[in-house]
C-alpha cells in the first residue's frame, strides 16, 4: 500500500494491484473468451485496432516516481510523461501490454498520456496540478484523450472528504470532456473501493472468476450496482486495460460512421458504456452455485449482479451494437433486434420507445438492454466545487406488444432509483413483438432535460462451452486460475 499524507489533503491511500509479468510472444487465450477471436473471424482485415485513439494511463508508483511503461516494449506508441521526471514501472509496463501492446486487442493506439497518481500536493501529480486539481477551486484540466485507464484503487474510508472529492471530480471531467474512464475494483473479497470504482460515470471492472470486490457501493451513494463488467483474467490490474482497449475499439468504430451526427452520438461515453454492458455475456456463470442474477434488496431489484456486473466482456457483441444504425425511438416503427440510440428526455417528452421483433429460434431468445446517463457536478461561474451533485431518475421497462405496436403486458423492468444505469437480461418468446421503454421519472431542481443512451441486443442463448465453465469453476477454487497465459496474483 502506498499512502501519502499532506497538510492539506489528509491521507490518500492508493494500492498498486501487483502481478508478475506474463510471457510474451504468444496469442493471448483471453482473445477467445472476450469475443475478440469471433470479431476477427467476422471482420478480418476490417477489424478495428485502436488506430487514431489517444489514451491516458494513470499509475500509482511502485517506487517514489516510477509510473511509466517501458518505451522499449512499445515501439509504435508515443508515450508522453505528463507528470514529468518519471521512471519505468514494471506494473505500468504490464498494464500497457494489455492496453495497447503485444497482449492488447488495440495495438495501434498511437499515443499514451502517462501520469503518476499518488499525492495531490506533488508536482505534476494526476490528482493535483497535473490534471484533477483536487483541493482547489479550479476544475480539472481538459482531457483530450478518449479513454482513461486506472489500474489502482484507493483504500480511503468511505466518508473521507478528499476521496469523495476525487471521484466527483472524475465524474465532472467525464461529463464535460466525453471520455471513457475504465477503473479497477480490488482483488479478493471485499467491498467496492472509493477511488475510483465508486464514481458514477466510470466503468468499474472486476474478474470473471469472482475473486474481486463485490457490490453494492458503500460510498457517495450507498447501495449502487458495481462492478459494471468483468473480464476473464487473474487480477483487476490486467482486466481493467482489457476493457479499456475494448472501449478504444468501439470509439474508433463510432468515429468511422459516415454520418457525422450519428458518429458523434455513437461516440458518446454513455453510448459506449451501454454497448459494453449490453454486449456482455453470462453463460460462463451458469454452472456456479450462485449464477448471474439481479438481487432484490427489498427496495428494488438491482440492475447488475453484485459480483459480475452486466457479465463478461464480449467485444464482438458490443461491436455489433455500435456498428448497427442508430435507432429512432420517436417514431412508431419497428427497430432492429440489435441497436442503440442517444437521445434526450424532458418533462414534455418523458418517454421513448423502441419496437422490435424477436427472431424465430428453436431455443429461447434473450434480450440484453442497458440505459445509461451521467451524474452531474454543476459548475457555477469561476468557482468550482464538488459539494453539489445531481442525478436524474430514469427507468427501463420491457413490454409485449401486438403487431400494431400497442403495448401489452410488462415482462421486465429495471427501476433503480439510485443508479445512473438500468439493465435487464430477459428471456423472450420466439417470433414475438416487444417494446423497450425509457422513462424519465424525475429531474434535479433547475434541470429541464437529461441525455441518455440505450443499447440492446437479442441473441439466441448458446449452450455454455465446457471449457468456459471449467475455467470459472476452477478459478473460484484454490487455484484461482482463469487462463494459463495470464499473470498470477502475488502472495
Amino acid at each position: 500500500m502506498l499512502c501519502r499524507k499532506t497538510p492539506f489533503f489528509g491521507t490518500i491511500g492508493l494500492v498498486l494491484l501487483s502481478f508478475s509479468s506474463p510471457a510474451s510472444g504468444q496469442t493471448p487465450s483471453y482473445f477467445d473468451l472476450i469475443g475478440y477471436t469471433s470479431l476477427r473471424n467476422r471482420l478480418g482485415d476490417s477489424t478495428p485496432t485502436g488506430a487514431g485513439i489517444v489514451v491516458t494511463q494513470i499509475e500509482a508508483p511502485e517506487s517514489p516516481n516510477s509510473y511509466l511503461p517501458n518505451p522499449a516494449l512499445f515501439p509504435t506508441q508515443v508515450i508522453i510523461d505528463r507528470t514529468g521526471g518519471g521512471a519505468v514501472s514494471a506494473h505500468a509496463t504490464t498494464v500497457g501490454r494489455f492496453f495497447y501492446g503485444d497482449l492488447s486487442i488495440a495495438p495501434a493506439i498511437p499515443q499514451v498520456n502517462a501520469y503518476r497518481v499518488n499525492d495531490p500536493g506533488s508536482p505534476g501529480d494526476w490528482l493535483g496540478a497535473g490534471y484533477l486539481r483536487t483541493g482547489t477551486s479550479l476544475p480539472p484540466l481538459v482531457e483530450s484523450a478518449r479513454v482513461q485507464n486506472h489500474s489502482y484503487i484507493g483504500t480511503d474510508p468511505p466518508s473521507d472528504p478528499t476521496a469523495i472529492e476525487i471521484i466527483r471530480r472524475l465524474d465532472f471531467a467525464v461529463a464535460r470532456d466525453n471520455f471513457v474512464a475504465v477503473v479497477g475494483v480490488n482483488n479478493g473479497a471485499g467491498s467496492i473501493p472509493v477511488i475510483q470504482a465508486s464514481s458514477y460515470n466510470s466503468i468499474a471492472v472486476g474478474l470473471s472468476n469472482g475473486n474481486s470486490s463485490s457490490g453494492p457501493t458503500i460510498a457517495d451513494g450507498v447501495g449502487r450496482s458495481k462492478p459494471d463488467l468483468v473480464a476473464p483474467l487473474d487480477v483487476t490490474s490486467t482486466a481493467t486495460p482489457v476493457v479499456a482497449a475494448s472501449a478504444s475499439l468501439l470509439v474508433q468504430t463510432a468515429a468511422a460512421k459516415p454520418d457525422p451526427v450519428e458518429a458523434a452520438a455513437a461516440g458518446r461515453v454513455e453510448t459506449i458504456t451501454a454497448a459494453l454492458l449490453s454486449g456482455a455475456t453470462t453463460t460462463q456463470f451458469t454452472g456456479l452455485a450462485q449464477p448471474w442474477h439481479r438481487t432484490d434488496n427489498g427496495g428494488f431489484i438491482e440492475p447488475l449482479d453484485r459480483r459480475f456486473g452486466a457479465g463478461q466482456l464480449n467485444i464482438d457483441n458490443s461491436h455489433q451494437i455500435i456498428s448497427a444504425p442508430r435507432q429512432n425511438g420517436t417514431n412508431l416503427t419497428h427497430d432492429d433486434p440489435t441497436g442503440w440510440d442517444f437521445g434526450t428526455l424532458s418533462l414534455s417528452g418523458p418517454t421513448r420507445r423502441y419496437f422490435f421483433d424477436s427472431p424465430s429460434a428453436d431455443t429461447t431468445p434473450t434480450l440484453t438492454a442497458t440505459v445509461t446517463w451521467l451524474r452531474r457536478v454543476p459548475q457555477s461561474g469561476n468557482e468550482f466545487t464538488t459539494s453539489t451533485v445531481t442525478l436524474a431518475n430514469l427507468e427501463l421497462r420491457i413490454y409485449e406488444t401486438d403487431e400494431n405496436l400497442n403495448l401489452g403486458q410488462q415482462i421486465d423492468a429495471s427501476l433503480s432509483p439510485i443508479d445512473n444505469l438500468q439493465h435487464t437480461r430477459t428471456n423472450l418468446s420466439p417470433s414475438s413483438h416487444y417494446a423497450l421503454e425509457v422513462g424519465l421519472m424525475g429531474l434535479p431542481v433547475g434541470q429541464s432535460s437529461e441525455d441518455f443512451a440505450i443499447a440492446w441486443q437479442v441473441t439466441v442463448t448458446p449452450v455454455p462451452e465446457p471449457i468456459g465453465i471449467l475455467l470459472v469453476v476452477g478459478a473460484l477454487g484454490a487455484a484461482r486460475q482463469v487462463a494459463t497465459f495470464t499473470a498470477r496474483i502475488s502472495p
